[in-house]
């Protein structure tokens, strides 16, 4: 569930923030982000297992995208530019900081985040918040780390627990530069990494990598 960032804690909906005056300070995701000062709204999510994070939501309607960060500091406001483009063009946008990341929290009990430690219940938290806030079709898109996240997170049933169980009725994924493919980013049961999750996808996916990218290769995005 999704609820305003200053908002006592607890599970509420969301919804689109007002449109502001070009003069006016920057809110949202604008304060926080480098890019255009566009409307948004800061809310909190609450995971399955209890973890909050912090994240923003932009433009409104029934047509959701969940944009999944890339494993480092950037998190959220990596996304903010193109969460924008896409919130001006009609799609209902939600971005987020994953557990360990930006301004979400640790895992309760948590010494650190082992190797996909809760990564898919902070996707699955992302797509309850959005659903839960008024989008009926929603696409998650994820770069880098993130691409191959979504992708496993599609593949996975909904059903299960909190640390292993998918995205729940994703209508599509955009992977770009999706990379760690082998790597675990996910607990069993279930595909762990990217390469064993993307035969197992039955939505439609977009998968999409430039020539030149120094940390992807052509080769392995096309064995996806």
């Amino acid at each position: 569930a999704a609820e305003p960032a200053s908002s006592p804690a607890g599970p509420a909906g969301s919804s689109q923030a007002g449109s502001a005056p070009a003069s006016a300070t920057p809110a949202g995701a604008a304060a926080l982000c480098d890019g255009p000062a566009a409307p948004s709204r800061l809310v909190t999510l609450w995971t399955g297992d209890g973890v909050r994070l912090a994240g923003f939501e932009a433009g409104a309607g029934s047509r959701g995208v969940v944009l999944v960060p890339e494993a480092g500091s950037a998190g959220k406001c990596g996304w903010w530019s193109y969460a924008a483009y896409l919130a001006q063009h009609g799609l209902h946008v939600l971005a987020f900081d994953h557990r360990y990341q930006g301004s979400s929290d640790c895992q309760p009990g948590s010494t650190g985040g082992g190797p996909g430690q809760g990564l898919l219940a902070d996707i699955a938290a992302a797509v309850r918040a959005l659903r839960a806030a008024g989008a009926g079709r929603i696409a998650l898109l994820g770069a880098s780390q993130g691409g191959s996240e979504a992708l496993i997170a599609a593949a996975r049933p909904a059903s299960g627990t909190a640390s292993a169980a998918g995205a729940a009725g994703a209508a599509g994924v955009a992977a770009l530069s999706a990379d760690e493919l082998d790597q675990p980013l996910a607990a069993p049961p279930g595909p762990r990494t990217a390469g064993a999750a993307a035969a197992m996808v039955r939505v439609p996916v977009l998968l999409a990598v430039a020539p030149d990218d120094p940390y992807v290769s052509l080769t392995g995005t096309r064995t996806l």
